[in-house]
């Protein structure tokens, strides 16, 4: 964990900014992990029990068969909550936002809204809902190639990563999209 509290993690993959592994919350001390954040999109899949989960001051109650996303450079940490004796076997996945910015078309429209939206601090996902659970079937598959890592796998998890943008982007689309001062610079770069 540096001074600023972004944690440092090594990818699953050398040549992938991706990192995917199972959890669980008896791991960590009061069954509880640090708070911290990432420049990575953060996707938490709950294979057993259940967990509270703090992203930005808010508090989101996730049980089995559920997930959650968390954006980029959000504090959150993790925890059994009221209930210091619950565990919880979970499965992180984390996708650096790079592997979308191949296209500046691209990134200036659905990535950069999508990242900078101050309203976009996490999503719960819920079986119970249509897109959601295509979603967490995604993370699923998505997840299971960044820890095998079959032959061509990189090729599949960008596809499935774009798929992923686009279920996001079609069922919540961002409300406030790039911070003003980012969008001000674009309009320069663009009138030269």
């Amino acid at each position: 964990m540096r001074e600023n509290l972004s944690e440092v993690f090594q990818y699953t993959s050398p040549d992938i900014p991706v990192y995917s592994r199972a959890i669980r919350l008896h791991w960590f001390i009061n069954h509880t992990f640090d708070c911290h954040w990432y420049e990575d999109l953060e996707f938490i899949l709950i294979d057993d029990g259940a967990m509270s989960y703090f992203v930005n001051d808010v508090t989101y109650q996730l049980s089995q068969g559920m997930g959650l996303f968390v954006n980029a450079n959000r504090l959150h940490f993790g925890g059994s909550g009221k209930d210091p004796a619950r565990d919880c076997r979970y499965t992180c996945l984390f996708l650096h936002p790079s592997l979308l910015q191949g296209n500046s078309y691209i990134e200036k429209r659905f990535v950069d809204p999508f990242l900078y939206d101050p309203g976009r601090d996490a999503v719960v996902l819920s079986p119970e809902t249509g897109w959601q659970l295509q979603t967490l079937s995604c993370l699923r598959s998505l997840a299971c190639m960044v820890q095998e890592q079959s032959d061509g796998y990189e090729l599949r998890l960008q596809s499935q990563f774009y798929f992923l943008l686009d279920l996001f982007y079609t069922n919540t689309r961002a409300e406030t999209g790039i911070p003003a001062r980012r969008s001000e610079a674009m309009q320069r770069g663009s009138r030269k």
